[in-house]
């Protein structure tokens, strides 16, 4: 009876180089732990072993285990991966020079990044905010001096399309109201993300509506979690300390703006004691591709956290947040306090 293709992938037979013998040698595979930045990540890592001196012999056809390793740590930090690096030099036609002094970090610590190793979580910060358009011009404009004059011109003038691109479509008001913050540590290191912005709230609203107030404590915790677990927000919003708690900054724009788009309905439900509330009902599925997997974590635990929660209550375990404590009215929050958040499990 004849070997399957995989029986014959198995075993092969060849020199073995340590005792120099014609040998059948067996394919073993194991699966390892890796510790990456105290993050334990699972690979497949594979060796020969020799019939005659049992020796393990390296597997050639096998790339390096640590290649899948940090690939998988970059998913579950929504790092950027090498090939995306590449791709967006490529784009804008930008040597690896060039970046690297608008960065301010080594071209040799670029070619490391693009050919595999790991950045550092402030490297890869800097190499998200210089692949937004808007952060891109700011970069080309500040080192103008390192372009040619012809690749300036050309450079300024596609951004600039992609910056004004970015203010059309459904979000174009939000854009517009909302983008004049800064990216520091009231923003949380990240540009406004409005597409994820709205994704969020519709997924939040998409478990039989939330009520406003709830809505905002949500946002929060979405966005200072995911600031916890990777040093940047999902979203880019800052958020404020109101007698209720911290919410978004200029949240009732974006939610009137939301609703007048369709994205969300409003019903008003009435309590016994006379007072109003508003539950906010997405209108749509949520679109979860906007999030890498470590913020869809986030969001569900979040969502599993609080699904019981009134008002009332998610406004009550709010106030007893550092974020707030520390705080007075109207002050706008730094994402540092995601530090001393309370446990979400």
């Amino acid at each position: 009876m004849k070997n399957t293709n995989e029986e014959l992938d198995m075993n092969i037979k060849r020199v073995c180089p340590c005792c120099e013998s014609l040998t059948n040698q067996e394919l073993v595979k194991n699966t390892e732990e890796y510790k990456v930045r105290n993050e334990l990540i699972l690979a497949e890592s594979s060796f020969y072993v020799c019939s005659v001196c049992e020796n393990e012999i390296e597997d050639d056809s096998v790339t390096d285990p640590l290649v899948e390793v940090y690939r998988k740590y970059r998913d579950i930090k929504g790092y950027i991966h090498p090939h995306q690096l590449v791709e967006f030099r490529q784009k804008y036609d930008l040597t690896q020079k060039e970046l690297s002094h608008m960065l301010g970090f080594g071209a040799v610590t670029l070619s490391r990044y693009e050919n595999g190793s790991l950045q550092t979580d402030s490297h890869n910060i800097s190499l998200e905010m210089a692949m937004q358009p808007n952060s891109l011009k700011m970069l080309v404009e500040r080192n103008q001096p390192i372009f040619s004059k012809d690749k300036l011109e050309a450079l300024l003038t596609s951004l600039e399309k992609e910056c004004e691109n970015l203010y059309c479509g459904s979000s174009n008001e939000i854009s517009r109201q909302l983008s004049k913050s800064k990216i520091n540590e009231f923003s949380g290191y990240s540009e406004l993300q409005v597409l994820k912005l709205i994704e969020l709230i519709i997924f939040m609203c998409s478990f039989g509506g939330t009520l406003k107030t709830k809505l905002n404590k949500l946002l929060f915790y979405s966005d200072f979690y995911a600031f916890k677990e990777s040093t940047r927000s999902m979203t880019g919003l800052q958020y404020v300390h109101l007698p209720y708690g911290p919410v978004p900054d200029n949240f009732d724009f974006v939610y009137a703006q939301l609703l007048k788009e369709g994205v969300l309905c409003k019903e008003e439900i009435s309590y016994p004691n006379g007072y109003f509330g508003e539950n906010y009902v997405s209108n749509r599925d949520v679109d979860l591709t906007m999030f890498n997997e470590n913020e869809k974590s986030i969001l569900e635990l979040v969502q599993a956290k609080f699904q019981n929660y009134s008002s009332k209550e998610i406004t009550d375990y709010s106030h007893e947040e550092m974020a707030y404590k520390e705080t007075v009215l109207s002050e706008v929050i730094s994402y540092k306090f995601s530090e001393d958040l309370s446990d979400l499990q």
